[in-house]
Formats: structure tokens, sequence, C-alpha cells
């Protein structure tokens, strides 16, 4: 089905339908991520975003624009196009400060976050990703609060501090097992399972 999620795309693109091709290019650029398709997802979120920028007064819900954000961010991080994804946050959190929109500075910290996480800048990261949970508690979106935990469960991990970081894991799991995220629960369940084999507590860790 693939030649025709790009057609539908290129449709929504074309009658600058910006809400529907932001719902489209979010749900495909997951399958994309999943595939290895990097390129793909970060040439359609980058025209979609860049299309609802310029129709905002259409009504795009801000939590589907922080979620493109997201997926944006954590694409170009992935292909090692930092100074782009840095460009990008940057611009994102000034536009979502002048509106107040706490998902979009929330994901918009996330992706400094990953930046300054790449370049070992660790102190840096932990104080982003501070930042993007601190702005994710004042939205309703739960899978926005989990992204930011899971973010800063992860930099605790990389910096030895094993009891927050299971405390972290665990808070995101709860958060994602109440709107049944099945993807999130398996993820932070296997993160947690990783901490406790680094503990050497082998029969949680099999549990996990």
């Amino acid at each position: 089905e693939l030649p025709n999620a790009r057609a539908a795309l290129q449709w929504a693109e074309e009658r600058r339908e910006a809400e529907l091709g932001l719902r489209l290019a979010v749900a495909f650029s997951r399958f994309w991520y999943s595939r290895g398709q990097m390129s793909e997802a970060e040439g359609w979120l980058e025209r979609m975003l860049a299309l609802n920028g310029q129709a905002e007064e259409r009504g795009v819900p801000l939590v589907l624009r922080a979620d493109a954000l997201y997926l944006y961010g954590d694409t170009l991080v992935s292909l090692g196009k930092l100074e782009r994804a840095e460009a990008v946050a940057t611009e994102a959190l000034e536009r979502a400060r002048a509106g107040l929109d706490h998902s979009g500075m929330s994901m918009a910290f996330t992706i400094l976050g990953m930046v300054a996480q790449v370049r070992r800048k660790l102190d840096e990261a932990a104080t982003y990703f501070t930042e993007s949970y601190m702005h994710a508690r004042q939205t309703e979106h739960l899978s926005i609060r989990g992204t930011a935990l899971g973010k800063r469960a992860e930099l605790a991990r990389m910096q030895g501090d094993m009891v927050q970081a299971t405390a972290l894991f665990e808070e995101a799991l709860s958060g994602v097992q109440a709107i049944g995220m099945t993807w999130g629960i398996a993820g932070n369940t296997t993160m947690l399972g990783h901490l406790a084999c680094q503990s050497q507590n082998y029969a949680l860790a099999k549990a996990r």
C-alpha cells in the first residue's frame, strides 16, 4: 500500500489540507521509521510541517503538531543532522512559547535534549529533558508525558543513576498502561528489564 500512502500525502499537500497531511505523515512516518526509510519520513514530515506553518488559522490541534515535530526531530537526530534538528527545535520552541503551547514546548525541549545527549553534553541534556517534562505535565496528553519521562529515564541510566532511572521508567510505564499504549508498555518494560540486569537482579530482569 506504500504507493497509495504517498498518493494520499501528495493529495493532502496539493489541496493544502494541513491537518490531514500531518495526520498521514505522523502515521506513515512511524512505519517508515520502523522500516529504516528515514529519509522518506524526514521529507514528508518537513513538507507537512511547512504546510501547517502556512495554515495555522485552520485550527490544527496543537498536540498533532507537537507529535509531528517530535517525530521530525527524532528522525533528524537519527540521521545525524544535529544542527538541523537543533535549529528546528529552537524555532518551534519560540513559536510554542508565543502561543503558550505546552505540548509544543515539551517536544521542542525533548529534541534539544536528544541533540545534547548525542553530543555527550549530559548535564545540558538533563536540563532540557526536565524542562520537557515540566511542560508535559501542563497537558492532558499522557503520550507526551510518557515521551518526556522516558527520555529523562534513559539519560539517568546513561549517567549511572539506576535508582532514578528505575523510578522514572516505572512512572512512564504507569502512564502508558493507563492509555493502553502497547508499544510504550513494551518499551518501558524492556528498559526496566535492562536496569534489573545491570543490577544483577536476573529473576526480575527475566520477568520484565
